[in-house]
């Protein structure tokens, strides 16, 4: 299926990140999947991946939401094992297509700490970057990040701009620009000079789909489709002009 995707791209002229996660039963501890208990075997995989699409799939994401459970069969894994699955994966599919981009993989935005849930996001990069001296810097080449707007505007964010409420305002996880404390870390620890990418970001709405939200989800009833709209046209706008030159490519 993935030479129909990467045909069909071809054939329009657009470019294709493909985001690579969970492992197969086979390559866990557990038989779970989550993290392979062998990096090289991700290794492998992307090699072989890299080298079939070499040209025509020009970025891979690895990982994807790594201090989110869910996405790691059920448990947040150390920093540090994600740091070292990344260094595999950045080098194996350098080997096979040097040109691909590599992302390191988008965090979740979320303020819980519980490695049987989530752990804050930004914590998370932080003790990435403080993993055996920041060496996670040589092993990637654009930070991938996922933000949520839920009901807020863009240009607001929590404490000094909170949105209008009457919930997701009281932290900065519910916010477009939360982006902007996660370049924060990212300069902070001498990246500077690398994108974000936002491989995940926008806001919902439930009109002319739905009645009720989905758990979890019910700020969707807030926004209207022209807000949805409005609101991804001014991230768009931001993201082109007062977050230049770092913001590369935004992905709704």
């Amino acid at each position: 299926e993935l030479d129909n995707v990467v045909d069909a791209v071809g054939r329009y002229h657009r470019k294709l990140l493909v985001s690579v996660v969970r492992s197969p039963a086979w390559a866990t501890v557990d038989g779970g999947y989550g993290m392979p208990a062998d990096p090289a075997d991700l290794g492998n995989f992307l090699f072989a991946m890299a080298t079939r699409y070499r040209g025509r799939i020009q970025a891979y994401e690895i990982w994807n939401e790594q201090n989110y459970a869910v996405e790691n069969d059920g448990y947040v894994q150390d920093p540090g094992r994600y740091v070292e699955l990344l260094k595999v994966a950045y080098a194996r599919i350098k080997e096979a297509d040097p040109y691909a981009m590599v992302l390191f993989g988008p965090l979740t935005p979320t303020g819980v700490n519980d490695p049987n849930i989530a752990l804050d996001d930004i914590a998370y990069l932080e003790d990435i970057y403080a993993y055996q001296d920041g060496v996670v810097r040589q092993y990637f080449d654009v930070l991938a990040a996922h933000v949520a707007g839920t009901l807020n505007p863009p240009d607001t964010l929590w404490p000094d701009k909170p949105g209008p409420g009457p919930r997701w305002v009281n932290h900065p996880t519910f916010y477009f620009r939360h982006v902007e404390n996660i370049r924060r870390v990212m300069e902070e620890n001498g990246d500077g000079n690398k994108q974000i990418w936002l491989t995940e970001f926008g806001w919902a709405s439930l009109e002319g789909i739905a009645d009720v939200a989905e758990p979890g989800y019910e700020y969707a009833a807030e926004n209207t489709a022209l807000e949805q709209a409005q609101y991804l046209v001014e991230a768009l706008d931001m993201g082109a002009t007062a977050y230049q030159p770092w913001m590369g490519a935004m992905f709704i």
